[in-house]
């Protein structure tokens, strides 16, 4: 499950306290079915194995898969706050302030947030998403009070 909480002790590179962060690894947070995505890895590595008769592209295969899925892989800590939104990812930060947010679009399970307010057939590559899991709500009025 991904773990939400109140005012932590982790800040945002502006130095100001984030009111929420939480942490999203689909790995762990969504199993058993993202653990097909591995399962998928797997046969599509030992499809290409047997269908070229090489294990070397096999692997390639499989690797260039999972390069392509990494998100699903690497635990991903989000925090929102006065400043924007940060997410932490190996220890790299990446911060979207929200006066660089054009426009937001609700999605099921999560939020993006997008860099311009015209739409585009590749914006939704350059936005960021926001998983909301079990805490919607709260990340709903976040956005919407920092986001005006």
């Amino acid at each position: 499950m991904s773990t939400a909480r109140d005012y932590p002790s982790s800040s945002l590179t502006t130095g100001r306290t984030p009111e929420l962060v939480w942490r999203c690894w689909p790995l762990c947070d969504r199993a058993p079915g993202s653990w097909l995505v591995v399962l998928l890895l797997l046969l599509v590595g030992l499809a290409v194995a047997a269908i070229t008769g090489r294990a070397a592209l096999g692997v390639l295969a499989a690797a260039a898969l999972a390069l392509a899925l990494w998100r699903v892989f690497l635990p991903v800590r989000y925090e929102i706050g006065p400043a924007g939104v940060c997410h932490v990812i190996l220890r790299r930060r990446s911060l979207l302030r929200w006066s660089e947010v054009g426009r937001v679009e609700l999605r099921p399970d999560g939020v993006l947030l997008f860099d311009r307010k015209s739409s585009g057939p590749f914006d939704a590559l350059r936005a960021v998403y926001l998983p909301c899991a079990t805490h919607r709500d709260v990340v709903l009025r976040l956005v919407e009070k920092y986001f005006r």
